[in-house]
C-alpha cells in the first residue's frame, strides 16, 4: 500500500501532536516516526528506549481510554492505515483502539474504525474506499484503556481543497 500512496501523518510530511491525554511513558510524536520500530523480545524497556507512544498503566481516570490528535500539513484522503503493534509487549497492547479523522473545514469528527482489538508484534493493515471522497486534516487515535502502540500510518492521497470561485461571489 506504501507504494501507491504517501503516509499523510508522516514526519516527513509535517505532521504533528496537536493534543494528547497522556504521555508518562513515551512522547506521542513516535507514533510517526519514519523507521521501523525497535524489536524488544518481550523485554521491558526504560522510558528512554520506548519507541511509540506508550501510557501509564493502570490509568484511574472514569473514562479509561487515551488519545492523540495529529494534523496533516496537506489535507487528503484516506485510503487505509497501519496500526504497527511491533516491539509492543502483549501484556502492553491497548484492549481495543479506535481511529476517527476530521473533515477539513468541519468540526466533525468522522469514525474510520470502531473499536477494534490489534494483532500484537505486527502489522495491523486497515483499508476501505468508503473514505477516499472526503478530504480530511487530523486524524485522532483512541487506546481503550492504556497500553501502547509503536507507529501510525495514515495512507492516502493529497488532495487541495475546493475554491471558492470569486466571481460568483454577490456583493
Amino acid at each position: 500500500m506504501s507504494d501507491k500512496f504517501i503516509d499523510l501523518v508522516s514526519m516527513e510530511m509535517g505532521g504533528q501532536v496537536v493534543e494528547v491525554t497522556d504521555e508518562s511513558l513515551s512522547p506521542g510524536i513516535g507514533l510517526i516516526k519514519r523507521e521501523a520500530p525497535k524489536e524488544t523480545n518481550g523485554v521491558r524497556m526504560s522510558r528512554q528506549a520506548y519507541d511509540g507512544w506508550e501510557t501509564r498503566r493502570n490509568n484511574p481516570r472514569v473514562e479509561q481510554s487515551e488519545f492523540i490528535t495529529f494534523s496533516f500539513v496537506f489535507p487528503g484522503t484516506i485510503q487505509g492505515f497501519n496500526l504497527d503493534t511491533r516491539g509492543i509487549r502483549v501484556s502492553d497492547l491497548p484492549r481495543e483502539v479506535k481511529l476517527e479523522a476530521m473533515v477539513l473545514g468541519q468540526e466533525r469528527w468522522v469514525t474510520l474504525m470502531e473499536p477494534t482489538k490489534l494483532n500484537p508484534n505486527g502489522e495491523n493493515f486497515f483499508m476501505s474506499e468508503e473514505f477516499v471522497s472526503t478530504i480530511y486534516d487530523h486524524v485522532r487515535l483512541t487506546i481503550f484503556r492504556d497500553g501502547g502502540i509503536s507507529r501510525l500510518r495514515i495512507y492516502g492521497t493529497v488532495k487541495r481543497p475546493p475554491v471558492t470561485n470569486l466571481s460568483q461571489r454577490t456583493s
